[in-house]
């Protein structure tokens, strides 16, 4: 019964997915055993009953759908990996929990899951940041929700894995208004900003995460043809990070077009035969402009060199001191700020002589311009300063000047305003809002609206 204390909802014995799946199991186990006569004399080690035990872990899940609702929903949010594994929780409890309060907080968690895919996605495919995306085969890793897309949404890839066999079967289904965000018109661009949390309780042995503290705000920049997206955070030593918070952290520039979606985005190699590396990347975004650097040990851990990484069927092309590609409707860009592109890298991967140099990636539609050559002048002709403590890019379009201190922890800046860690939203953008620590969403679409109240 202590296990099921719903002052312990932040409390991780293992990894997020895991532990979620560790409580359900124990809830649903009780509320199967509790209907079953042969069952009913049944005590467990401590020697509480079914009932009391169904009672402890309904409260218990009740309370940490209501904190996460609060407090940026998942820690390994949006995982290619563990979201399946997951999201499949909220699911069996919509679906089966005999108590209509933790049924009805359940499916309305889901409906704010789907309403932020919905709104970081551009055909089907999820473009926002991610939690512990693997890099290996990217564009396989990348593929969260699309799947289950198909079937609510009509668009994507229908090859649905068995792994999702229970959420296939469920009843549920996203609210109509979800629908019209995902498939709705992505033109002109807008900007997404959602927080999210993993900063441990010191006392916890890493264990617990401090909810009300946050640590990462997603930002992400969504048009018609592409969306670019990074998790930006302090930099701070990875030892103040639950681990699975900071493992294998994707932000990038996901392109559609003809086929597969493509890939362009900056980080670390893995070291040796680790697959996992914690913390090793921060940075600024402000539209189409991103600029991200490594973090060096010891404040990452296992973190190799830095480098560019494209998909397979991305061509590129060398302009000066940038690397230019198209896909779809898409420009892209990047560069080192200094050092450049190790001579000897893979087509796949552009490892940069100067670890310590941040990267500049510009995204931007085609239709801003009048052909690719209009974009490269663009981009050559974009203000770069590069000193001896900072780099300073001027981006295209809205985005504006972008300061990034590359030998400090000093907080980028954005026209010379530090950049803001603890907004005081949950989430913040056109379709969705929500203010930090209330546990009240709004979602909005045209005239539409419908509100997820967490209280």
């Amino acid at each position: 019964m202590s296990e099921a204390d719903p002052a312990k909802t932040w409390y991780y014995p293992a990894s997020e997915n895991i532990s979620l799946f560790r409580s359900t199991a124990c809830w649903g186990v009780a509320e199967i055993l509790s209907t079953n006569p042969i069952c009913s004399p049944c005590t467990y080690d401590d020697g509480s009953a079914l009932p009391q035990q169904l009672q402890a872990w309904t409260k218990f899940l009740s309370e940490y759908v209501r904190q996460r609702a609060r407090y940026g929903r998942l820690v390994e949010f949006f995982s290619p990996t563990y979201y399946k594994y997951t999201l499949q929780n909220f699911y069996n409890l919509a679906d089966f929990s005999s108590d209509p309060e933790l049924r009805r907080l359940s499916k309305s968690f889901l409906d704010v899951w789907w309403a932020e895919w919905a709104q970081e996605q551009v055909g089907g495919w999820h473009g926002g940041s991610k939690s512990r995306a693997y890099s290996k085969r990217i564009e396989d890793q990348l593929s969260i929700g699309t799947q289950l897309g198909w079937l609510y949404f009509g668009f994507g890839d229908g090859k649905v894995p068995g792994l999702m066999v229970s959420m296939v079967a469920s009843p549920y289904q996203p609210p109509t208004i979800v629908g019209e965000i995902a498939s709705g018109a992505k033109s002109p661009g807008y900007v997404v900003r959602a927080r999210a949390g993993g900063v441990v309780t010191p006392s916890s042995g890493r264990r617990e995460i401090d909810g009300a503290a946050g640590g990462i705000v997603r930002y992400s920049y969504v048009t018609s043809s592409f969306v670019l997206a990074l998790s930006e955070v302090p930099r701070i030593a990875w030892e103040r990070w639950i681990p699975f918070a900071r493992q294998n952290q994707w932000g990038g520039l996901t392109m559609v077009g003809p086929g597969q979606p493509q890939y362009v985005f900056a980080r670390p190699l893995s070291v040796g035969k680790s697959r996992a590396s914690y913390n090793d990347l921060w940075g600024v975004q402000s539209f189409g402009t991103q600029i991200v650097q490594k973090i060096p040990a010891p404040l990452s851990r296992h973190a190799g060199r830095m480098a560019v990484w494209l998909s397979d069927d991305l061509k590129t092309e060398r302009d000066g001191d940038w690397t230019v590609a198209s896909w779809g409707d898409s420009y892209v860009a990047f560069r080192p700020a200094f050092g450049g592109i190790d001579s000897k890298s893979a087509p796949d991967k552009q490892v940069l002589n100067d670890d310590t140099s941040p990267v500049i990636i510009q995204a931007a539609l085609k239709s801003e311009f009048a052909d690719l050559a209009a974009f490269k002048s663009a981009v050559r002709s974009a203000t770069m300063e590069v000193g001896n403590e900072f780099i300073r890019f001027r981006g295209l379009g809205q985005a504006g000047t972008l300061t990034f201190y590359y030998k400090s922890d000093r907080a980028p800046e954005i026209d010379g305003k530090p950049l803001e860690l603890s907004p005081p939203f949950s989430l913040d953008s056109p379709f969705l809002k929500a203010r930090w620590g209330e546990g009240v969403v709004t979602i909005r679409y045209g005239q539409q609206e419908l509100v997820r109240d967490f209280r």
